[in-house]
């Protein structure tokens, strides 16, 4: 059946994109391996203020993220925002921030929804890990990773949950600044949101990393399953290959791409693949295509939507 692509609904009317007039666009360059089959564009400012943080899409929902802005303080806040699509589904531009609640305090580049629905966001400096009920509006639980193995200087960054069909599925990875690589187990506590409990270390990575995301084998150059990590001191992207309990290979470490000034946080686009990188220095979001999509394409969507992307675009 042939499928259209929904562009940007708010309220029944179609938003306008949003770029920045006065910022100058990176340039982004891919490695010579990946260069044939992925291309990088500056999508800009999202339009919040501050510095950008860690992204994610909202759970069952394509046309929105959560971003982080003005990470690493106390003000720190994330923000819902709208999407435009291009004919071809890509990303393309963004509508109107609305700050999702007072939550995001000292927010990082770990941004992602877990089981529930359950938003967990890493903290830093205070090396700590956040978790928020999707019908809350501040936080619902904060944890001391120091207290759970996940000892550091000074923070944990970065946050996933290995994707169904990866190895190790389900299991929730955490990143350092420093580079260390631990698996951190979950256990409901019976009020909606999860108990940490001790970290196994596996990994020590370089080039400071924070956003982590997990890239199919069947993408194209890669060959295996792997992950993909945003090293930003280093100002580049970054790919392991993955053990059998999904953890980055240290000897496996590819440069993907190269030229950002700070690279932070990293979503897959569930429409068409694309990795949406935000930057904590240029405040710029950077969407790379070629990639494959990662979900079905006949999957529903909450926000009512059930034909919105071809499978392959």
């Amino acid at each position: 059946m042939a499928r259209r692509c929904v562009a940007l609904l708010t309220g029944g009317v179609i938003a306008a994109a949003v770029w920045p007039s006065s910022v100058e666009a990176l340039t982004i360059t891919i490695a010579p391996a990946f260069s044939g089959s992925y291309t990088a564009l500056d999508l800009g400012s999202s339009g919040t203020a501050g510095p950008h943080g860690g992204l994610t899409f909202l759970p069952g929902d394509p046309n929105h993220i959560l971003l982080g802005s003005n990470p690493n303080a106390i003000t720190g806040v994330f923000y819902k925002i709208p999407l435009s699509r291009d004919a071809n589904c890509h990303v393309d531009g963004f509508g109107l921030a609305v700050a999702y609640g007072t939550v995001g305090e000292y927010n990082d580049a770990g941004v992602t929804f877990g089981p529930e629905r359950v938003l967990f966001s890493t903290r830093y400096p205070r090396n700590e890990l956040a978790q928020t009920r999707i019908s809350s509006t501040n936080e619902d639980r904060v944890d001391d990773l120091d207290g759970h193995g996940v000892v550091t200087e000074p923070s944990v960054t970065g946050a996933a949950f290995v994707p169904s069909g990866f190895a190790g599925a389900g299991q929730f990875k955490l990143i350092t600044i420093d580079g260390e690589w631990y698996t951190l187990p979950l256990v409901a506590d019976g009020a909606g949101t999860f108990a940490p409990g001790s970290a196994t270390f596996h990994a020590a990575l370089v080039g400071g990393p924070e956003g982590i995301a997990y890239v199919s084998g069947g993408n194209a150059v890669f060959g295996a399953d792997s992950v993909m990590v945003a090293e930003n001191t280093a100002g580049v992207l970054s790919t392991y290959t993955l053990d059998a309990n999904g953890n980055a290979v240290v000897a496996s470490r590819r440069l993907f791409a190269s030229g950002f000034p700070a690279p932070e946080g990293l979503a897959v686009d569930p429409l068409t693949g694309d990795l949406l990188t935000s930057d904590i220095s240029s405040s710029a979001i950077i969407r790379i295509s070629g990639f494959v999509v990662p979900h079905a394409p006949d999957m529903i969507f909450t926000d009512g939507f059930d034909d919105l992307c071809a499978g392959a675009l």
